[in-house]
């Protein structure tokens, strides 16, 4: 376990005034040094420095004396489904674009940044699985 702090940069953020939730799920899990299980407390703040420590077997990050997230060992012991064939990944993807309110429209992954991941989501497959595809 790595304790320390960090700093997520406003580049990582997921609505314009917080860090993208997954980026900040993945910075906390990866000082564990295992598989983890991260659970947000708060809207974790971007350019702020914020403490990594140890408390117990879990690692939480707090903002000052405020608990952002914690994390534990943890193995989400899921399987994947199944990759749809090539074809059926290409219609399912056609029209994906960027969702949710705009206050996204600048977040890391959803939003239609040129730097960041521009990941959209499309029409679902019958089985009620949605495509992402870049934007």
């Amino acid at each position: 376990m790595r304790e320390g702090t960090v700093t997520i940069d406003r580049r990582y953020r997921g609505p314009r005034t917080s860090a993208n939730g997954g980026y900040a799920a993945g910075l906390l899990g990866a000082r564990l040094g295992a598989a983890a299980e991260v659970t947000l407390r708060l809207p974790p703040p971007l350019e702020t420095p914020l403490t990594v420590r140890r408390n117990g077997d879990r690692l939480v990050l707090e903002d000052g004396d405020v608990l952002v997230a914690e994390a534990t060992a943890g193995d989400p012991d899921v399987a994947p489904p199944a990759p749809p064939d090539a074809d059926v990944a290409e219609a399912a993807g056609e029209g994906v674009g960027a969702w949710g309110p705009p206050d996204f429209a600048e977040c890391f992954v959803c939003g239609v940044r040129d730097d960041g991941g521009r990941i959209g989501r499309g029409p679902g497959f019958r089985d009620g699985r949605v495509a992402h595809g870049l934007l």
